[in-house]
């Protein structure tokens, strides 16, 4: 008896029931035959290699990671009326800040991808 190898592909899945469904001489009777057939195909690097996940830009932008795996985000309020704000806030600005809340770590990580590893 023959061992079934590896997974079944989106595309192979598709081809399988193209054959099934638009060829009227293919009974149902031969789809486990058809399936085993696939099943023996070799996967190509297309199938095999799953799709990028895109950088969010705006995370990327405004968080960063430490090496410790701290997210690091700057203050708020640094782009006006600086004026009348004491120079010990003004300098405060200047330096970023590790982020606290876990919700917003776990999100900056998943989103910001390769650009938050760094």
């Amino acid at each position: 008896m023959k061992q079934i190898p590896r997974q079944i592909t989106h595309s192979k899945l598709t081809f399988l029931l193209r054959c099934v469904i638009l060829n009227p001489r293919v009974h149902l009777a031969d789809v486990p035959w058809l399936l085993l057939y696939l099943l023996e195909l070799p996967v190509t690097s297309e199938e095999a290699i799953m799709p990028k996940l895109k950088t969010h830009k705006g995370t990327a932008k405004r968080f960063r990671l430490t090496k410790n795996g701290k997210v690091m985000r700057m203050l708020a309020g640094r782009s006006h009326l600086r004026r009348r704000k004491n120079s010990s806030k003004n300098s405060d600005f200047r330096h970023a800040v590790p982020s606290e809340v876990k919700y917003i770590i776990k999100q900056v990580k998943q989103t910001a991808g390769k650009a938050a590893k760094s």
